[in-house]
Formats: structure tokens, sequence, C-alpha cells
């Protein structure tokens, strides 16, 4: 199974060490290897590639004429394999039909239009964001970055693709996580050296971070308000009062959206895709420089989706704010996108 997913020559690697899609990879061969009779699967095909969906819709194809059965999550037809053939639709906490696949539709909710200007934005006075040359990043014989040469400037959007495994996570890391490693590569972030003396709260500062790991470290009992606030603080799970000032930059956010309505509602209330627009609400309350977005879209209904996309590229449209837009689906991309870096092996190709 491990060959067959690609990750025999990591066998004897730590979890912590794998990437995302390979943190997945490894879950989906736990629950494929002992070909149970009953196989529960929850969003499958979230945060893999092109190649490994394939592969996994294969597998399912190989199960299900082995008379094994199939359970599923998902929230559009592509979510599931063509050997799924029956679905049962819930709405509200309720179930709205049972169906064949044939009959399961996509969401027709309404479209988001956005009018307007976007609250109190502030534009960068930095030209160069980030820039870095020939960096590498090796762990033991695995080398996970291999002479990488990148520079984002402000208003550049750029797309960051490769398979599951190609390095796109430890990139990011070099960029805005607190990897020792980083410090000895030629790495400029807002025109100063990396490792010249500057906390990693001051790269936060000016780096706004969506991933969808960021909602375990969120409160469930705060206010919607509350947290999107905590976005001027930085830290995920840290908490002080906000300020008359902060609660109205939230209230314009959530009006914009069309989401005034859960302002005072707790975090933990919400549904998952109104919990992951509260998340970038929360990152662009700061007026971020650069906006580093690790598949911002997962898990997200196509209405959503859609949602998400235009106010995206009307951020993209009113200021220089500069994005790293990371995800395996071509699709997802918002049209302000028109620069693209693919990875794979750890390198550019």
């Amino acid at each position: 199974m491990a060959d067959t997913f690609s990750l025999k020559n990591l066998t004897g690697s730590f979890v912590i060490s794998l990437s995302n899609g390979e943190q997945r990879k490894l879950e989906l061969i736990k629950a494929l290897a002992g070909e149970p009779d009953l196989l529960v699967l929850d969003n499958a095909y979230t945060g893999l590639d092109s190649n490994l969906r394939t592969l996994l819709t294969q597998m399912f194809e190989k199960l299900v004429k082995s008379k094994h059965t199939i359970l599923m999550t998902g929230l559009i037809s592509a979510d599931f394999p063509p050997s799924v053939n029956r679905s049962l639709v819930l709405g509200n906490g309720r179930v709205e039909k049972f169906c064949s696949r044939s009959e399961l539709k996509s969401s027709t909710k309404k479209q988001f239009v956005f009018e307007g200007e976007i609250p109190r934005w502030q534009n960068s006075l930095f030209n160069e964001l980030k820039a870095m040359r020939d960096v590498s990043l090796q762990y033991g014989e695995k080398k996970i970055l291999d002479n990488i040469s990148w520079q984002v400037n402000a208003g550049e959007r750029w797309s960051l693709t490769g398979p599951n495994g190609s390095g796109k996570t430890s990139l990011l890391n070099m960029v805005f996580g607190d990897n020792p490693k980083a410090y000895g590569c030629d790495i400029r972030l807002f025109g100063k050296q990396k490792g010249t003396g500057e906390s990693i709260w001051d790269i936060k500062e000016r780096i706004g971070f969506v991933s969808p790991e960021m909602h375990q470290y969120l409160p469930q009992k705060q206010s919607v308000t509350d947290v999107i606030c905590s976005g001027f603080q930085d830290a995920e799970n840290s908490f002080k009062k906000p300020s008359g000032y902060q609660v109205d930059v939230a209230r314009q956010w959530l009006k914009l959206t069309g989401y005034s309505e859960i302002a005072g509602k707790l975090f933990g209330e919400l549904s998952t895709s109104a919990q992951r627009v509260v998340l970038l609400l929360r990152t662009l309350v700061k007026n971020p420089p650069l906006l580093i977005l690790d598949e911002p879209f997962q898990g997200l209904d196509a209405s959503h989706v859609r949602m998400l996309k235009n106010l995206l590229n009307l951020i993209a449209a009113q200021t220089n704010c500069a994005m790293i837009f990371v995800t395996h689906i071509q699709s997802e991309l918002p049209e302000c996108i028109t620069f693209h870096l693919k990875l794979k092996n750890g390198k550019v190709v």
C-alpha cells in the first residue's frame, strides 16, 4: 500500500515530518489496508492531488466489485467516485431525500455580488514583499527543496501548485513559519534579510495566513465578532477585548459578505462553510501586504467558493495586496491569479 501511494521511501520517517498531503495518504492507507467490510470516509478527496484522486477512485471500484460497502460524505457530486451510486441528502439536520447518483444535483444557491468598496484598507509601502535565492532544505538524506529562487512583489497574485509531497508546505514554512533552517538561507521579507533581528511576530504582522488547520486553534465559545477581531493580534490562541474601532471594522467585513446576522453568534455554532468565511475575514482585518491562502476552499460548497473567489477578486481590484494561493484544483483559482509556480520533488518545474 505504501508503494501504491508513493510513500515507500518514507516508511522510516516520523509522521510529523510528512507534508499535509502525505499525512492524508497515510490515513487512507490505514483505512484501506485491512480491506474492511464497511469503509467510512469523511471527504476522502480533500487535499489530494489529481493523480491520487484517480488512484483512489480505482481502488474504490475494486472494493465495490469485491462486495465491500463504502459510506462517504461530500458536498458536490465530484466528491464521490462513480462506484458510489446511492445518496442520502441532508439539509438543516434533516433528510431531504434518498436518490440515485444521476439525481444528485449540485448546489444552485444565490450568487454573491459585492457592491461598493472594501473596509478601510491601507496599501503596503513595500514593493518587494518576499524574495528567496537558491533556497534548499534537507533532512538527512531527504531533499525537500532544491535551489528555489522566487520573488513576490506588491500587487502580484500567485498560484502555488504541485503534487502531494512536492514541497509546497515546506516552502511556505520557510517564509511564514519559524523553521530554524530558514535563517541560514538567502531569504528577504519586506526588504529585510531574514534572521537580522526581526521576530516571528514582526513577520506575522505583515502576512495574512489561512489554512484548514487553523480551526483547531480558534475558541469555539467566542463570538464571531471577537474571533474576527483577534486577527488584529496575530496569535491564534490569544484574546484581548477588542476596541470599538476593531469591532466596527469586523462588522463592516461581515456586512460586505452578507453575514451581519452571525456577528453575535458563537464561532462553534456556525457551519463549516461559515467558519471558513470568518477565518478569512479574521485575516483581512489587519490589511496584510501579503496574503497566503493554503487550500482556503477546502470543505466548502460551490456557492461559498464562488463568494470567496469574488471577494478575493474585489480585494485584488481595490488594493495592492499580494496573494499566494495553494490548491490542487485549478477551477478554484480566482481570476486575479496571474502568476504561477509549480513544484515537483522540491524543484521548480
